[in-house]
């Protein structure tokens, strides 16, 4: 693969992890002053921005979440990408390797339900991001959401946790 396109894929990647930090965040009425890509995805433990316990972990996973469902190319709830996003949350590729506590399945479930029900804005919001040479803003980010304050997560979130119950791929 072509550099320049193996550095388009990063970005894209770092886009959509990005995004789904950020419609978490909505999602949970938290707001933020901006979010920076690259180490740490500008979420570090010491923010104060984040309040700590199962929030701030679907806040994290949602990232993950986003990142491999754009890889997949499907929001459809999968064993296989629960299992993906926790491995990925678990240090291999996870911005908050070694920081922070690996999201249980339930909120790796809930981060999951998010990104999906709210993919529209997830993918506007990487697309903007990848047009940008700085980190988009918070009125920016709410300029370009189609839903403001988020959505009914309930049904997506049942069949995610479903999905997370059984056994997945390590």
């Amino acid at each position: 693969m072509p550099q320049a396109e193996q550095r388009q894929g990063v970005e894209n990647a770092a886009g959509f992890h990005w995004a789904g930090h950020a419609v978490a965040l909505l999602a949970n009425g938290l707001g933020f002053h901006r979010m920076v890509i690259g180490p740490g995805c500008g979420l570090r433990q010491d923010d104060g921005r984040l309040p700590q316990g199962p929030v701030r972990n679907v806040v994290l996973a949602a990232g993950a979440a986003a990142e491999v469902l754009a890889a997949r190319g499907s929001i459809l709830p999968d064993a296989a990408v629960a299992g993906q996003v926790v491995r990925q949350l678990s240090g291999r590729h996870g911005c908050q390797s070694g920081q922070a506590p690996v999201p249980g399945l339930d909120e790796v479930a809930t981060a999951l339900a998010i990104v999906s029900t709210g993919w529209q804005d997830v993918a506007g919001l990487a697309s903007a991001q990848a047009g940008s040479i700085t980190p988009l803003a918070y009125s920016d980010v709410l300029a370009l959401m189609e839903n403001r304050h988020g959505t009914d997560i309930g049904r997506s979130y049942d069949l995610w946790r479903n999905a997370c119950a059984g056994p997945f791929p390590h």
